[in-house]
This record gives structure tokens, C-alpha cells and sequence, in this order.
């Protein structure tokens, strides 16, 4: 499948979701039943999409340079790559300009992007029930830092995405 970039409006009430759940540099880890209403729509995360996913994330890292906050929301899509499980995340991005104190009102997606940990295996431990771990997940913030590499180089994509199509010199 080749890459499509899309460039989509963002409602407002999603980046003030997103900073509401994540008050600073964070990801958050939503289940399906606890996923935010704003969050699913035909621009955003689709019907179609959630259908294929039970597991989605918000991220917030901030820029201090560029002074604004840059933040995705993604569901984690199950596929299959020959006999293993695999999940693919495809980051819809968007910025926070901290001057105005107002979104962005364009965000990003890219589809099949190009970033280490966009596909990884679904790895099943026996040490932990999947009960006990999304009762672990849910409604937690991990900090950026110590956030899953693949959200964070996904923030680092979409960032760079977002800059490269939407910002206007």
C-alpha cells in the first residue's frame, strides 16, 4: 500500500479533550469503551477505523521553541503479517499554539507512514492477565519519557509532517 497524506479539519473540542486528559508532555491509553465520543468521526478517528481497534492513544509534547504543543490520537489497528499478530497505528497530528492559547485549526494524517514502530508484533504474556493490564492502562498518563518508542516516534513524525504540509511560512 502506497503512503496518502491528508490534511483534515480539527474540531477545537478535540485538542481541548486531549489537553484536558493529558495535562502536560504525556500519552494516555484509551480502551474502546472508555474512548472519548469527540474523538471518533468520518474526519477523525472513523467508525470503520474503531471497528478494527480496541485499543487508542493521545499524546502531548511540547515545543518550546516553536511554542506550541504538538499532539496525535490514533487507534491501534490489528492486522496480521503472516501467522503474527500485529498492530499498525496511523497518527492523526495537530498543534496547541500556546501565544494565543488556541488550537490549530488543521491537523495531519499520513497512512502508512514510515517510522520505526508504526507495525509491532502483539506480544501475549502469561505474567499478566489482559484484565489486569487494561485495569493498569486505563485512565493512566505515562509521561512522554517514559512512553512506548513507537509513540514516541510517532509524535516525532506527525510533528515533522505537520510542519513540512500545514504551517505556512
Amino acid at each position: 500500500m502506497g503512503k496518502k497524506k491528508k490534511i483534515i479539519p480539527i474540531p477545537p473540542e478535540i485538542v481541548h479533550k486531549i489537553r484536558e486528559d493529558i495535562e502536560s508532555d504525556g500519552v494516555k491509553i484509551y480502551q474502546l469503551d472508555d474512548l472519548p465520543k469527540e474523538f471518533v468521526g468520518k474526519d477523525l478517528l472513523h467508525p470503520d477505523l474503531c471497528s478494527k481497534c480496541d485499543t487508542f492513544v493521545a499524546a502531548v509534547s511540547g515545543s518550546h521553541e516553536e511554542n506550541r504543543e504538538y499532539m496525535f490520537i490514533a487507534g491501534l489497528r490489528r492486522d496480521c503479517e503472516g501467522d503474527n499478530q500485529v498492530t499498525d497505528i496511523d497518527p492523526i497530528g495537530m498543534v496547541y499554539d500556546l501565544s494565543t492559547q488556541s488550537p490549530d485549526p488543521s491537523g495531519i494524517v499520513v497512512f502508512h507512514g514510515n517510522f520505526e514502530g508504526r507495525t509491532e508484533e502483539v506480544y501475549y504474556s502469561t505474567a499478566i492477565s489482559v484484565k489486569e493490564l487494561k485495569e493498569k492502562l486505563n485512565n493512566s498518563v505515562l509521561s512522554f519519557e517514559e512512553a512506548p518508542k513507537r509513540f514516541k516516534n510517532a509524535m516525532h513524525f506527525v510533528a515533522r509532517k505537520y510542519k513540512d504540509n500545514v504551517d505556512k511560512p
